[in-house]
């Protein structure tokens, strides 16, 4: 990670012949549901909500991404969201009126990425590149009900209060890839990047942190914006 940073640091700092104007750069990821995912899934290691970032509901296997580009490097940004609502509407048995009940549950998540092309971006051979991301996960719960007395409504605060620390997470990402590109600003690719994720789960009197690493790796296919 430090000789990745090293790298980066003098990228940036050092003088490029290539032009500098900032253009928009689009990108979509492809990344297949793998073996590891179908096994956590299988042993029952999900949160519960549906929206935390281990789940599979908050990003899918197509991700966009985009931001601007300027000479080998691009700033690349992206959001995802999952949001599930459920109303339930009851009868006041005093006088019939209608008691609503909702539960929300969801979250979204942005993301930012640094990417750095390790040779002057040319159409005649394969450019490598490198890349560096952070994430963050931020959860929308909402438990709410007209029916609910005080003491109700205090337990169902304990419990969006549990199910947003299970929900909020954060993450970092390094790697790096390989792409070609044509004259009309289309490139496809490939990367693989190592992704640590930090979660936390409640359950009565305990409090779990975990740090999940993994690899991902994904097709990529992008294009420039705005060529001359």
């Amino acid at each position: 990670m430090l000789a990745l940073a090293s790298l980066m640091l003098a990228a940036v700092a050092a003088p490029s012949v290539q032009s500098s104007t900032t253009r928009g750069f689009v990108g979509i990821d492809w990344l297949p549901l793998g073996p590891a995912e179908l096994a956590w899934i299988d042993q029952g290691r999900l949160s519960g909500t549906g929206a935390a970032e281990t789940d599979g509901n908050l990003q899918a296997t197509l991700r966009l991404h985009g931001g601007p580009t300027w000479g080998r490097h691009a700033a690349l940004f992206g959001l995802s969201t999952w949001r599930e609502t459920t109303t339930v509407w009851g009868s006041n048995p005093e006088d019939g009126s209608d008691l609503i009940t909702t539960v929300r549950r969801g979250a979204v998540r942005p993301s930012a990425t640094y990417r750095w092309w390790a040779s002057h971006l040319a159409t005649d051979r394969p450019l490598p590149f490198v890349d560096v991301g952070v994430y963050g996960v931020i959860p929308t719960v909402k438990y709410s009900s007209e029916s609910w007395n005080g003491a109700e409504q205090d337990e169902w605060d304990r419990i969006q209060g549990d199910d947003r620390t299970r929900i909020a997470g954060f993450g970092l990402s390094a790697g790096g890839g390989v792409e070609v590109r044509w004259d009309n600003g289309l490139s496809l690719g490939a990367r693989q990047s190592f992704v640590a994720h930090r979660g936390q789960d409640v359950s009565d009197d305990q409090s779990r942190i975990s740090v999940l690493l993994q690899t991902e790796t994904a097709l990529t296919l992008g294009f420039v914006l705005g060529r001359p």
